[in-house]
This record gives structure tokens, sequence and C-alpha cells, in this order.
């Protein structure tokens, strides 16, 4: 048994073989706006607020748990 694979190359639609000289244009204009001072825009979330809330959150749950641990300790007396 004898299998044999010939693979031809595919004709281009222009004729051309090969890459153009040189590129050619989308027509996407390119961005000109720059930011002032030639800083990075701001493109994330400003999670100081969360942040400051978390720890308050945590901070006060826990002084609560050492207020019901004092309670509990003063009522076993």
């Amino acid at each position: 048994m004898q299998i044999t694979v010939s693979i031809a190359p595919r004709p281009t639609p222009s004729g051309t073989t090969g890459p153009t000289a040189s590129p050619t244009a989308t027509g996407a204009p390119s961005p000109t706006r720059t930011s002032p001072g030639g800083t990075l825009p701001r493109t994330g979330v400003a999670i100081g607020a969360l942040v400051i809330a978390g720890t308050a959150l945590v901070g006060g749950g826990a002084v609560l748990r050492m207020s019901a641990r004092r309670r509990r300790d003063l009522r076993s007396r």
C-alpha cells in the first residue's frame, strides 16, 4: 500500500507573490491628544475609600469581639 500526497502552491488573487513594497493606510487617524504635563491618564479605580472602609469594619469587629469577651469574663466572676 502506497500513499502519496502532493501540495500545489495556491495562486494569489492579485498575481503577485510577495508582500507590497510599502504599507497601505488603514484610514484610521492616529491619536493626537496628549494628557497635560506628559503624565499617563488614570484608567483604574480609586480604591482608597474601600480600603479605609474595610479597615474600619475589621477594626470595629475586633473592638466588638474584645468588649464581648470582657463582659463574659466579668459575668463569670
